[in-house]
């Protein structure tokens, strides 16, 4: 689709021209400016940080030259890149579940290691528990 307007954008994700004014200013969007110094949004850039409403009808997008087959194609897409995103989801969660194990392990040792730097009895004792 390209770079887009302010007023496009917000069309697209459902949110007030200021919200995403406001998110351009603080630099949670970025965006392009053209030779007249008007903003340009990328949609995908958009997308990352609003998402795109899925109820937006084909008289909004006629605007920038979206066609029905070019839809379908996009719809397409977020279909794959949906299953791609579960994906690397599952995965991330998997490293989560190991860190978390990792984490517990450490947490024990360190938890026995304490107990023999606490104890106040002579070295030759601690021997013979």
């Amino acid at each position: 689709m390209g770079a887009i307007g302010l007023a496009e954008a917000a069309r697209l994700t459902g949110k007030n021209q200021s919200t995403i004014h406001r998110a351009m200013k603080l630099g949670r969007l970025s965006y392009t400016k053209n030779d007249a110094g008007e903003r340009r949004i990328d949609v995908a850039e958009l997308e990352r940080v609003f998402g795109i409403k899925k109820n937006v009808g084909l008289r909004s997008l006629s605007g920038n030259g979206a066609s029905p087959a070019s839809m379908r194609a996009s719809v397409q897409s977020n279909d794959t890149h949906g299953l791609e995103s579960e994906r690397v989801i599952a995965a991330q969660r998997e490293t989560i579940a190991r860190q978390d194990a990792t984490i517990a392990d450490l947490r024990h040792r360190l938890d026995s290691l304490m107990g023999l730097l606490t104890d106040r009895r002579p070295w030759w004792r601690r021997w013979l528990r």
